[in-house]
């Protein structure tokens, strides 16, 4: 069977003949898991953004550039992106307050929460300092300047009461 593509007539002879061989492997392929899965259209419904797009790094992962093609051809058709939104860590309000605060416990500072570093472990500042390092690294960052020199005067007035 000889797939009909349309192509810009400048396009490279080479780059030509990749993509007709690459459509023609793609539908290959695609003929093949509609016969072995008894697959038809329902790639065209349109309710399976996230699976789609699930799929699509599972096949990233296996390895098989033609299964990456079809989810890839699949959320082109739809209009959808290759991935959700990025994931942003959703962290409680006070956990950067209660992480600085056990920081500074473990050095044996009172003014964080009255722990004394008599009875702790001399390996706790280290330990706390390595985990509050790595957590704090996800703190949301102030949108714009104008909110960050908010936050500033905020903490200013706050020191000085």
């Amino acid at each position: 069977m000889i797939i009909d593509l349309e192509v810009p007539e400048d396009l490279h002879p080479e780059t030509r003949r990749l993509v007709q061989g690459f459509a023609a492997a793609l539908a290959a392929k695609l003929h093949a898991a509609e016969k072995k899965y008894g697959y038809s259209d329902g790639w065209l419904s349109t309710d399976w953004k996230q699976e789609c797009q699930f799929n699509l790094l599972k096949h990233v992962a296996k390895g098989d550039p033609r299964d990456v093609a079809a989810y890839c051809a699949f959320m082109w058709k739809h209009g959808w992106p290759t991935i959700s939104k990025p994931f942003v860590p959703q962290f409680p309000p006070d956990l950067w307050e209660n992480l600085e605060k056990l920081k500074m416990a473990g050095h044996g500072s009172d003014d964080a929460g009255n722990i004394r570093s008599s009875f702790v472990s001399p390996m706790l500042p280290k330990i706390l300092d390595a985990i509050a390092d790595k957590v704090l690294r996800y703190r949301p960052k102030p949108r714009s300047k104008p909110a960050r020199r908010r936050k500033r005067r905020k903490a200013k007035i706050e020191r000085t009461r």
